[in-house]
């Protein structure tokens, strides 16, 4: 098993209580302990359940320049990432929302959860969850008061096309606006070899939308379908960051802090060439009126 995370114990509890410290937030009405890698099982006694420190992935050497500067265009924003099935979206996403000190927020967690505890079939066939069932379970996380002031890492929030204008509105509201869209770019054959793989290794936590190659394959034409036109619309936005993730998990790494640190950079350039034309037309208009 490939650097995963064993066994964690993820501690949630009414209304939002981070899961994996500052990683994941679920809105329920009960307490809920899981096993993120072996199985889903609720508490039995959760006001005895002290959670465990999480096992994180080695972060590889990054310059110390790159994080910070990324962390100061972020602010309390938001980075969305997109990207095929096995493309490594909670994997770059965790790592990420670590090296940044962000919440990291999984559409995908939350869902397969709600699924889990309510029986409603969300993700399992394969197919995208409903929009309206997405936003009645995620969007709300963003005006969440537990998250005032952080900045998020996303993973694949808003996949159907249409719903990113709901979920940029949804973040901004909360003071989370979406600064950047990450694409794991990998090609189908190789998510392929992955999902081979991850069920010989067994790494993938026991999901449903994981067992059967008919449903892996509609999760592939359901991306091609409805996902891909919203990273078109978020490319139209100037906000898509692309990263090629047929790699290494460090190498992904590596990559997307570069790719975002360059993206950071031309995105404070133009700000700051925003500002100062607003500015010499503010003097205009104050200089026609003396």
């Amino acid at each position: 098993m490939l650097e995963k995370i064993a066994s964690l114990d993820i501690y949630l509890r009414l209304p939002y209580i981070p899961l994996m410290p500052d990683f994941y937030f679920l809105k329920s009405t009960f307490y809920v302990k899981i096993l993120t890698i072996m199985n889903i099982a609720p508490l039995s006694n959760p006001k005895d359940f002290v959670p465990q420190d999480p096992i994180v992935p080695e972060q590889p050497q990054q310059a110390p320049g790159k994080i910070d500067y990324i962390k100061k265009w972020l602010g309390t924003g938001s980075i969305n990432i997109f990207g095929l099935p096995m493309s490594g979206k909670d994997t770059v996403g965790q790592r990420l929302a670590e090296a940044l000190g962000a919440v990291f927020l999984s559409s995908g967690l939350i869902l397969r959860t709600v699924e889990e505890q309510t029986k409603e079939k969300l993700t399992e066939s394969g197919q995208l969850t409903p929009t309206d069932r997405f936003r009645e379970i995620v969007l709300p996380y963003f005006s969440s008061p537990e998250l005032n002031g952080k900045s998020l890492v996303l993973s694949s929030i808003g996949r159907w096309y249409g719903e990113e204008d709901a979920v940029m509105e949804a973040a901004e509201n909360g003071n989370h606006e979406i600064k950047a869209v990450i694409s794991l770019d990998i090609s189908e054959q190789d998510v392929r070899d992955r999902w081979q793989s991850a069920k010989v290794l067994n790494d993938r936590g026991g999901r449903t939308d994981d067992e059967r190659p008919e449903v892996f394959e509609t999760r592939l034409n359901e991306f091609k379908d409805k996902t891909l036109p919203v990273l078109t619309h978020y490319n139209s936005l100037n906000k898509l960051v692309r990263v090629k993730a047929d790699a290494t998990r460090d190498a992904v790494f590596e990559s997307t802090i570069d790719a975002l640190y360059d993206f950071a950079m031309r995105d404070l350039v133009a700000q700051e060439q925003a500002r100062q034309a607003d500015a010499a037309l503010a003097n205009g208009h104050n200089g026609n009126r003396r």
